[in-house]
C-alpha cells in the first residue's frame, strides 16, 4: 500500500497515467470516427476532446488546482502547438513512411509527451502566483 500511495503522491507518475487515460480515450474517439470521416478530421475532434479531458485531469489529479478561466484558456495553447507538431508527423508518417492511418496517432501523441508536461506543470505552476 506504500507503494501505491507514494505513486499518488508523484506528479510525474500521476501525469503519466492522465497522458495514458487521454491517449486511449482519444485514440478510441479517433478510431470510431474515422470509421465515417477523413483521418485528419478525425484527428482534429477526437483531439478537441483530449484537451478538454487534460485540462480537468491535470487541474484536478497532476496538479491539484482549481479550475479557473485563466488556465482553462492558456491550457488550449499547449495542445495547439503539440497538434501542429503532431499533426505534422502524422501526415509524414502517413504519407511519406507508409505507416497505417491505425498507428501512426499513437507515435505522434507519445512522440510530443514531454514538452506537454512541462509547459502544462509551467502554466499551473501561474496559478499559484
Amino acid at each position: 500500500m506504500n507503494l501505491v500511495n507514494r505513486m499518488i503522491d508523484n506528479r510525474l507518475l500521476r501525469f503519466i497515467f492522465t497522458g495514458a487515460l487521454n491517449t486511449l480515450i482519444t485514440y478510441c474517439v479517433y478510431i470510431a470516427l474515422k470509421t465515417v470521416l477523413e483521418y485528419q478530421i478525425a484527428y482534429l475532434i477526437s483531439y478537441g476532446i483530449g484537451i478538454l479531458f487534460s485540462y480537468l485531469m491535470n487541474a484536478l489529479f497532476v496538479f491539484r488546482r482549481y479550475l479557473s478561466l485563466k488556465t482553462f484558456l492558456r491550457f488550449p495553447l499547449v495542445y495547439v502547438v503539440q497538434y501542429l507538431a503532431s499533426a505534422t508527423l502524422l501526415e509524414i508518417l502517413v504519407r511519406w513512411a507508409g505507416l497505417s492511418t491505425m498507428v501512426a496517432p499513437i507515435i505522434a501523441i507519445v512522440v510530443t509527451i514531454p514538452l506537454t508536461f512541462l509547459v502544462s506543470r509551467a502554466i499551473f505552476r501561474q496559478q499559484q502566483s
